[in-house]
């Protein structure tokens, strides 16, 4: 939603000052202003209380990962097999936030890439049964892989 108003926000400005390639660098410009925030929050309050619980989300989101790093870190310890390394590298992906603002967050500690994933995961741990079940067959002539898995329920 908010990328839609500022495309049409920049229409208009466009079509005020006319058409030339000055005007998006003139709106960048604008974008920077606490006044133009101040205009675009009387213009577009909704979008404002969008955009805050958007924020709010983020935040959430990153204290609910560090507190389940923080409760789970030994046991990530044994299954990622790791001792006390920092995490390199955080990123939240770009995908669909649903449950409250929460999204996939990948990370790195040392060399290992772990993704959290903030929802249930018992299907994920039904996968990795088939996957061990299929690997046993002696016809089975390249084995599967699966990823190693912790489920925490929500």
């Amino acid at each position: 939603a908010s990328i839609k108003t500022l495309i049409k926000e920049i229409n208009v400005y466009k079509n005020k000052k006319g058409s030339t390639i000055d005007i998006y660098e003139e709106f960048s410009h604008k974008l920077l202003k606490l006044s133009f925030h101040k205009q675009l929050y009387e213009k577009y309050p909704i979008l404002y209380e969008l955009i805050d619980k958007k924020i709010e989300n983020y935040f959430l989101l990153i204290e609910c990962f560090l507190n389940s790093l923080e409760n789970d870190l030994e046991e990530l310890q044994h299954t990622f097999i790791f001792v006390n390394q920092k995490i390199m590298n955080v990123y939240l992906s770009g995908g669909d936030f649903h449950n409250g603002g929460k999204t996939t967050i990948f990370f790195t500690i040392g060399k290992t890439k772990i993704v959290y994933k903030p929802k249930n995961l018992e299907n994920d741990l039904l996968l990795h049964d088939i996957v061990d079940l299929l690997n046993k067959f002696p016809e089975q002539k390249c084995k599967l892989k699966h990823v190693n898995t912790i489920n925490r329920g929500d």
